[in-house]
């Protein structure tokens, strides 16, 4: 251990306030974070005050820790890793290894955590120029306790205590300035792990700051998709795995840093969805510390080369977002809106999902009369669109607020089946009917011969319908368009039919595979989360399923200002419904008489009636087909929202806007897939100029280079030996370094004799033969 530093201590703070001694902590040099003590879920998060992003969030600022504390039940965390220190957090000391336990000497600061046992707690200490251990034990192995490192906070006197009923307590024995770790103890934090260490709190920072105008979003979403896909327990080790790639990518130039780390940070909380005990934010700013760490000028420079030699990126249009007068158009739109602002969502996405749940929830014999035909079904179905980490998933949480499942339907019928299904995910076009479906109670025409039910039928459970309400929610779209494309699946026809309430389903010879839901007999809308990669096999869909869709983009366009929570919405949809209960104008809205409309104002049915009356199918864009029964679903929906049964001209006006704004959206789509087939076709035409000119060049060195000749060999082998696709960077590993200078010539080489290929993302593969 060296000396202690002039630096970094623990100051006194025995019969200080919460507030004095938390700034006493900043004077002395730590970064504090707030926690609430209220619970002892929250008493050690430390995001429970300050939110996502804490580890940024954290400060020195007197101004800051007074706003913060001004607050009764707050408790003070120290930054540990931020402040340039590490705890060692002892909980069982029997369990130290001689290796820790000789460093842990009664100069050390140190704070009791039990009253009852002296020898539980956490150690300090202050760590040397260059070294940011994480938060594992690295060469310290045992159940002795934990190291709180790069985003590792420790809870301080005088906070609460959770477990102060059985002797928790935080108490320094020991404060004064922080010894430095020594060298043989921070070598030993970084054993057992990758090679490197996280990058400091500074060096993340500048790193953010870097700009750059590609976007490439395949690249990010590929790198992204890895977290999404792992399973429950490796999504840590997984992350670890990627967040180097995330930053290589990003310096070479191939996305914004920015871009990286927050869409980063929105998959990895959404992975662990809630998992206990666990600060996504923190660990994720570990993560990224660390990946920043891993990079190096060699790795980078890989990867620039491989941006420099693919084709210019293409990347999706500016999303287009509903205008700002529609927002403020009425009441309850502007309330919509700021509800998403305030739990940082995108406002269309939120604006979306309360349309589709309404439109499930609504009776099931309720339709809007258009003047013409018959009478339309309400049922919706809405596609999100943004890249990953854009808030698709997460916008389906202030709709479930803002309109609660009404009490009709927040129940269950008398054999246990609930009435409402709420956010079912979607599968095949049996699953879609097959959520209507059940078991019901009926009597037979059997009765009782004997006993207390003497005369009484006996009953049967049979499969039938039992429901007509559900909302379906996909998160992820691109399962759906796979689905779509199989031969024989019927997901796609399911979904044309729900759009106006034709029957779904299919009749079996056998009643348990019998799933068939009757016309008229149900209202569902389907909301799909999609990226602007994964969508386009579903704009191509021949059979009429997109025109079907409303579009809407995905993004966080927040105001400076933090937003309040409204509360759930002003205007009850269901007050107009009830009125058409004749009996109870409060009763059950599922009474209501089965033919039962929305009407529209003159004005608007004339305007419906010219339409048809001029429409030239063959003229119109195939995706406008459904222009007129979409305008006039939103509509009737619009007017719901404001709680009325009667289309006004201004609900005709802004379903306009509504339908306009979802054509460009789609647009949009439609454009991004042909610019990116082109630059596909452009991609595969370079690379295999490239390789064919390699070829030749590794045929002509060859001949005075026998080091190619030896590593098209190594390669060769190795390749076949793996019996599939290998990376680049992986390849090259596997090659002696002594080797390597002749890895390009000799790859170029293996191609050209057939012993490998390679694929348009760089990964080679087994050719037709291999070396002899």
């Amino acid at each position: 251990m060296t000396e202690p530093t002039g630096g970094l201590r623990i100051p006194d703070v025995a019969g200080l306030s919460t507030l004095e001694a938390a700034l006493a902590y900043a004077e002395a040099g730590w970064y504090i974070v707030p926690l609430n003590t209220s619970t002892s879920e929250t008493a050690k998060n430390p995001g429970g005050v300050v939110g996502k992003g804490w580890p940024q969030k954290s400060s020195r600022d007197p101004d800051q820790i007074r706003r913060w504390f001004r607050v009764a039940n707050r408790g003070i965390g120290l930054h540990v890793g931020r402040s340039g220190a590490v705890a060692f957090d002892v909980d069982d000391a029997a369990s130290l290894p001689d290796t820790l336990r000789e460093i842990l000497t009664d100069d050390v600061p140190f704070q009791s955590s039990r009253s009852n046992d002296p020898t539980r707690g956490a150690y300090v200490f202050a760590l040397p120029e260059g070294v940011t251990p994480g938060n594992g034990q690295g060469g310290f192995k045992g159940d002795w306790g934990d190291v709180r490192g790069y985003n590792g906070i420790i809870a301080v006197e005088p906070s609460r205590h959770q477990k102060a009923d059985t002797g928790g307590r935080y108490a320094w024995v020991r404060g004064g300035v922080l010894p430095v770790l020594g060298d043989d103890a921070a070598r030993r934090l970084s054993e057992g792990g990758e090679r490197g260490s996280a990058a400091s709190h500074a060096v993340v920072a500048e790193f953010l700051e870097e700009h750059t105008g590609n976007l490439r979003t395949a690249w990010l979403g590929a790198a992204l998709r890895r977290i999404e896909e792992a399973s429950p327990g490796t999504r840590h080790t997984v992350a670890s795995g990627v967040t180097p790639q995330l930053a290589r990518e990003a310096a070479a130039g191939a996305y914004p840093p920015q871009l990286a780390y927050a869409a980063g940070l929105s998959v990895f909380c959404a992975a662990l969805n809630g998992e206990a005990g666990r600060d996504p934010e923190g660990e994720w700013d570990s993560l990224f510390a660390w990946g920043v760490g891993q990079k190096t000028d060699e790795r980078v420079a890989e990867v620039r080369a491989r941006l420099e030699a693919a084709p210019a990126a293409v990347t999706p249009a500016a999303p287009v977002l509903l205008p700002e007068e529609f927002w403020t158009a009425r009441p309850v739109l502007a309330h919509i809106r700021q509800a998403a602002h305030s739990r940082l969502e995108s406002a269309d996405g939120v604006f979306y999902g309360v349309l589709a749940r309404l439109a499930s929830m609504v009776p099931h014999t309720l339709r809007v009369d258009t003047g013409i035909k018959s009478p339309l079904s309400l049922n919706l179905q809405v596609i999100l669109l943004g890249p990953s980490g854009a808030g698709k998933s997460s916008a389906s949480g202030p709709p479930r607020v803002l309109l609660p499942v009404p009490p009709h339907l927040d129940r269950r019928d008398d054999d246990g089946n609930p009435l409402y299904r709420d956010g079912l995910p979607l599968g095949s076009g049996e699953g879609i009917a097959e959520a209507f479906m059940g078991s019901q109670t009926r009597a037979t025409a059997e009765t009782y011969k004997s006993g207390d039910k003497k005369g009484e039928p006996k009953t049967e459970k049979v499969r039938t319908q039992v429901r007509h309400n559900v909302l379906f929610y996909a998160d992820e779209g691109e399962a759906l368009a796979k689905l779509m494309e199989r031969s024989g699946a019927t997901i796609g026809e399911t979904l044309r039919r729900a759009f106006t309430g034709e029957t779904i389903g299919q009749q079996n010879g056998r009643q348990d595979t019998t799933r068939l839901i009757e016309r008229g007999t149900y209202a569902m809308s389907v909301v799909v989360g999609f990226q602007p990669d994964t969508v386009l096999p579903l704009l191509a869909d021949r059979a009429g399923t997109p025109q079907r869709f409303l579009f809407s983009s995905v993004r966080k366009d927040l105001p400076a200002i933090r937003a309040a929570w409204p509360g759930e919405l002003p205007a009850d949809p269901w007050t107009a419904l009830r009125g058409l209960n004749g009996q109870d104008p409060f009763g059950p809205i599922g009474s209501i008489p089965a033919g039962a409309v929305i009407t529209c104002v003159t004005s608007v049915l004339d305007e419906i009636y010219a339409f048809e009356l001029n429409r030239q199918p063959e003229k119109e864009h195939p995706l406008d087909a459904h222009k007129p029964t979409v305008r006039a679903k939103v509509a009737a929906l619009l007017a719901l929202l404001d709680g009325r049964l009667e289309v006004s001209a201004e609900d005709w006006e802004l379903a306009l806007v509504v339908w306009e704004t979802s054509c460009a959206v789609r647009a949009s789509g439609v454009e991004y897939g042909r610019s990116l087939s082109a630059a596909e076709t452009e991609a595969r035409t370079v690379l295999h100029v490239q390789r064919t000119a390699r070829a030749e060049v590794a045929k002509v060195n060859a001949v005075a280079d026998d080091g190619a000749e030896r590593v098209a060999r190594l390669i060769g082998d190795k390749v076949h030996k793996a019996g599939g696709p290998v990376s680049r960077s992986a390849l090259r590993r596997q090659i002696a370094a002594a080797r390597r200078g002749s890895f390009d010539d000799g790859l170029a080489l293996a191609e050209s004799r057939g012993w490998v290929v390679t694929d348009a993302e760089g990964k080679t593969a087994p050719g037709a033969s291999r070396p002899s």
